[in-house]
């Protein structure tokens, strides 16, 4: 169900925010502990990690993640994102290429 007004939106925040207080808070140290760093040459000094990320339900979920300078993570994606990532590449670049033309 979309919402479709402001009232709805914020009731449906108000169930979001519920449900994460109800969670029991489990502290994971930044980076984890048990992760795979992906060794390359990047010129803005970032790297990428793989390992598996606890969700709400407690289960755990392999991640793709790529951290900044300060090695805090920038972008977490899941298996299904990165495969839609991956399927878009070409049309990613794409638009990439259009957009540099039009500067």
């Amino acid at each position: 169900m979309k919402p479709t007004s402001v009232v709805q939106c914020l009731e449906q925040f108000r169930v979001l925010v519920k449900l994460q207080s109800n969670c029991k808070s489990i502290h994971e140290p930044w980076p984890p502990k048990h992760n795979r760093t992906i060794k390359f040459k990047s010129p803005f000094s970032r790297s990428i990690l793989v390992f598996n990320r606890r969700l709400l339900n407690g289960t755990f979920e392999p991640t793709l993640a790529f951290t900044g300078k300060a090695n805090e993570p920038r972008l977490m994606l899941n298996e299904a994102e990165f495969q839609s990532l991956i399927k878009h590449l070409d049309w990613i670049k794409q638009q990439l290429e259009s957009y540099f033309k039009l500067l």
